[in-house]
C-alpha cells in the first residue's frame, strides 16, 4: 500500500487530505510539522509527501532545501501545496518550490479531485502504482 505523509499545522486540512486520500486506497501518516515529519520519515517509509510551504518554524522550503533527514538517503517525491502566510503570498511560494524541483503544487484551497490528480501524477511509473 502507498503511504503518503501529510504535512500541515492545520488539524482540518489534515483530516480532509487524508480523508479524501484514504478512500483512495491510500495509507496516510499525518504530521503538524516539520519535525514531525522528520520523526516519521526516520521511521516509516514514505512514498510521497505532502508539504505546506508555510509551517511556524521551520517551514516546508526548509525541507525542500536541507533535502532528507539524517537517517534517510532521499526525500520521498513532494507534493508542494500553500495558501500563503505572513511572508509570503500563495503564488510566490508555489513558484519558488517549482524553481526547488518541486514536480506537482496545488494553491489552497483545492478539491479533492485536484489532490488526488496530483498524487496519481506523482505515483505514475514507481512501482506501477496508479
Amino acid at each position: 500500500m502507498v503511504r503518503i505523509l501529510v504535512v500541515d499545522d492545520d488539524p482540518d486540512i489534515r483530516s480532509a487530505i487524508a480523508l479524501a486520500l484514504e478512500r483512495e486506497g491510500y495509507e496516510c501518516v499525518l504530521a503538524s510539522s516539520v519535525r514531525a515529519a522528520y520523526e516519521v520519515i526516520s521511521e516509516t517509509e514514505i512514498d510521497l509527501m505532502i508539504l505546506d510551504l508555510y509551517l511556524p518554524g521551520k517551514d516546508g522550503f526548509s525541507v525542500l532545501k536541507e533535502g532528507h533527514p539524517p537517517t534517510q538517503t532521499a526525500l520521498p517525491p513532494v507534493l508542494a501545496i500553500s495558501g500563503g502566510g505572513p511572508t509570503f503570498t500563495a503564488s510566490v511560494g508555489i513558484t519558488a518550490a517549482r524553481a526547488m524541483g518541486v514536480e506537482e503544487t496545488l494553491y489552497k484551497p483545492f478539491s479533492s479531485s485536484e489532490l488526488v490528480n496530483a498524487v496519481h501524477r506523482l505515483l505514475k511509473g514507481s512501482d506501477g502504482t496508479v
